[in-house]
């Protein structure tokens, strides 16, 4: 495998925590579709003295797990969350030596594959906004490549870097409920206040878009190759000569798995 120029892509099973263990060093692109088992407060590499959190975790039936990126918090459900890792080298094309800068090729890649399903999106190029929350609670805020449907935030991304490469985890929001099931519990779990302000701005800022039931042809990835190199953005009846056995369009696969896991709310086909 090229890894300048081919993508592998991974379906691991396990926990989340297992998904967040360290993968060594980046030596090629790699696409890593996690599967959610179990509901998963997912806190920022640096979000700590929570000494209530585990406790109110615990009685909603919530897994606590820290990622080694940074950011606000994301609750990751198996339904209305998709949750997908992506890995480049340090000298991948994709790779910009300026952080501020260096996630907004894959923000666009993300446009792209909404606009696929006939979802309109733009890539935050902007400064940093927190709001208030937005350091406890990851779609609140908004960062330079990350994904707003209008002024509403639907993809968080955050990064990882070290001198071999970098590791970006990607969370896009499903369903008209999302707010309400996949980031306003947050605000009582990480004991945001005041409450009632930080709650008005959920709803003012978070976004999802609704699991499509007709999924049109495929336009090709405008801005970058790599949606049809992973498959997130194939042309119909196209075969992935590296995952023959899972050609199928709409099924599972490099292909599928996207077209799959945005007709079933965030599950793989």
């Amino acid at each position: 495998m090229n890894p300048v120029t081919a993508w592998e892509v991974r379906y691991p099973g396990g926990s989340v925590a297992e998904g967040h263990q360290p993968l060594g060093a980046v030596a090629a692109r790699l696409v890593i579709r996690h599967r959610v088992s179990r509901a998963t407060v997912v806190l920022g590499s640096g979000q700590r003295n929570l000494p209530e959190l585990a406790d109110r975790a615990a009685s909603a039936g919530l897994d606590v797990v820290r990622r080694r990126s940074g950011g606000g918090a994301v609750l990751l459900r198996p339904d209305g969350v998709l949750w997908v890792d992506v890995l480049i080298p340090r000298g991948d094309p994709f790779w910009s030596d300026d952080v501020g800068r260096s996630s907004a090729w894959l923000g666009g890649v993300w446009v792209d594959a909404l606009s696929v399903l006939g979802v309109e999106s733009d890539v935050h190029r902007g400064r940093y906004a927190c709001g208030l929350a937005g350091r406890a609670i990851c779609f609140v805020g908004r960062a330079a490549g990350e994904v707003l449907c209008g002024d509403r935030k639907v993809v968080g991304i955050s990064q990882r870097r070290d001198r071999h490469g970098a590791r970006f985890q990607c969370a896009v929001l499903f369903g008209a409920d999302a707010a309400v099931h996949s980031v306003a519990p947050l605000v009582d779990l990480l004991g945001v206040e005041p409450r009632a302000e930080v709650m008005a701005e959920v709803v003012a800022t978070v976004g999802a878009f609704r699991r499509a039931r007709v999924i049109p042809a495929p336009r090709a990835c405008s801005r970058h190759s790599w949606g049809r190199s992973t498959g997130l953005v194939e042309q119909p009846g196209s075969v992935n000569r590296r995952f023959p056995d899972r050609a199928r369009p709409g099924a599972g696969g490099p292909g599928g798995w996207w077209r799959a896991s945005c007709m079933e709310g965030g599950k793989e086909g």
